[in-house]
């Protein structure tokens, strides 16, 4: 009996070397952060837009001031229609519509002024204003009622700057607006009438060098190129201040 509870305690006894099995004990998993896009890329795009617009805005400021798509300019013909925001005339052997501008002023035949109302249907007018070649549209801000028959059948109304004024004729070289490439040769007579852009009188000595004008020519035809002044309206002309009384 004594026997058998030794070999039971013996048995019950692990000896110091055992191997004893230890569960295996896994790191829980971490979440890892996915990396982001940098926003360096984002910032160059935007970056880039910004010098694409600001190329393109200086692009079409510097085709402005190269080829402006207004320019001052006068047309003359007979009117053919009148609303209270516009006329149409027949010019060059077409309709032209004109906008009328709110400052729009009406010169009549007696050179006084007058109103929209007491313009008709089959008057000859000259229209000075801006015309907007891009648009298509004319904007009025003068009229001047004229009479074309006495113009004759051949002529031309033109704006432009002269450019020379002869010292030993009356004679004065134009340089058209719309086309810098052609110089004009305009001679001035007796008959010459010259004008303000108020439709003031003034002198052919008022007529300077470097001034805008407004000129209604017969073509010479002896000569190309040259022309007799009609009218002359200088846009430039201004009156010298009247002396005051000490």
């Amino acid at each position: 009996m004594i026997f058998l509870t030794l070999i039971f305690f013996a048995l019950a006894i692990k000896p110091s070397n055992a191997i004893v099995k230890v569960p295996t004990i896994l790191p829980e998993p971490t979440e890892v952060a996915t990396p982001t896009a940098s926003p360096t890329n984002t910032v160059s795009d935007d970056i880039q837009k910004i010098r694409e617009v600001v190329q393109q805005k200086v692009k079409e400021k510097l085709m402005q001031i190269i080829s402006p798509s207004t320019s001052k300019k006068s047309i003359a013909g007979k009117i053919v229609e009148v609303s209270d925001k516009s006329l149409s005339i027949e010019y060059h052997n077409e309709t032209r519509i004109i906008q009328l501008d709110p400052t729009l002023t009406i010169i009549d035949a007696n050179r006084n002024k007058t109103t929209l109302a007491k313009l008709k249907v089959g008057q000859d007018i000259l229209v000075l204003g801006i015309d907007d070649t891009q648009a298509n549209t004319f904007l009025g801000k003068r009229i001047i009622v004229t009479d074309l028959s006495k113009l004759q059948i051949k002529k031309t109304v033109t704006t432009g700057k002269i450019v020379d004024m002869s010292k030993t004729s009356s004679i004065l070289t134009l340089v058209p607006t719309h086309n810098k490439n052609t110089l004009f040769q305009i001679r001035m007579d007796t008959k010459t009438e010259y004008l303000s852009i108020t439709q003031q009188k003034i002198k052919q000595t008022d007529v300077k060098s470097g001034h805008r004008i407004i000129a209604i020519l017969r073509p010479d035809e002896k000569a190309t190129k040259t022309y007799n002044a009609v009218r002359l309206i200088d846009l430039d002309y201004k009156p010298e201040p009247t002396p005051t009384k000490k």
